[in-house]
């Protein structure tokens, strides 16, 4: 059977792209992680529990999804404006402060991904998520570690960069890129999925001092 050197080149590229799809996805298969709901269930709020259709029906949606990369079809967390850690009185992503990211560009970052269920607001099949897996934010998160905040890195207490911060803690923590900012958010310590380094799905080693030089 003769075979075209076009039919070699697409299995070769059809290849290529398994391998990098493969690649991309070590350490981060849902399988068996705390977000596989199809699997054990989801048990909430009151001992409610929700099965998924599959594994990633939960938080993405092949069509018409909130937002269209990484396909989520989850609602990006409820109430009014997002409020983050700036003082005691916390400070409104609206587009006041340099050193923030604003509210539109917040929402297509994981940290709003992650609050979709996090939130203690916004329900998963039918009932929000137990106590002890989530905070009561909405989108009042002055309570917390900043987020949404651009990285300084260089200043008194910071790293000089995260390349140096991370080769001197032995993690793999990562800081996000949005509108041209860098940003600190929950991704910048949590894995979204599952993870090799922890049980409780942190990345590795001495996080902190990624971006804090203490």
């Amino acid at each position: 059977m003769k075979v075209s050197l076009k039919t070699i080149a697409l299995m070769a590229a059809l290849g290529l792209i398994a391998n990098v799809a493969s690649a991309q996805l070590t350490g981060k298969a849902i399988t068996g992680s705390k977000h596989d709901f199809k699997t054990a269930g989801y048990v909430g709020e009151n001992g409610v529990t929700f099965t998924a259709y599959n594994k990633c029906s939960t938080c993405h949606a092949a069509h018409k999804p909130n937002l269209n990369s990484p396909l989520w079809a989850r609602a990006l967390g409820a109430g009014g404006a997002w409020t983050v850690w700036d003082g005691a009185a916390g400070a409104v992503l609206d587009g006041s402060d340099a050193e923030l990211l604003t509210e539109a560009q917040f929402a297509t970052t994981g940290s709003a991904m992650c609050l979709s269920c996090h939130d203690g607001v916004t329900a998963i099949g039918g009932t929000t998520m137990k106590a002890s897996f989530r905070g009561n934010w909405g989108r009042n998160l002055s309570d917390t570690h900043p987020i949404a905040r651009v990285v300084d890195f260089g200043t008194p207490g910071m790293q000089t960069d995260l390349a140096s911060g991370n080769l001197g803690s032995g993690s793999n923590v990562v800081v996000d890129v949005v509108g041209g900012k860098s940003y600190v958010g929950c991704t910048s310590c949590h894995s979204m999925h599952s993870s090799a380094n922890s049980p409780k799905i942190l990345r590795a080693g001495e996080r902190c001092l990624s971006c804090h030089n203490r």
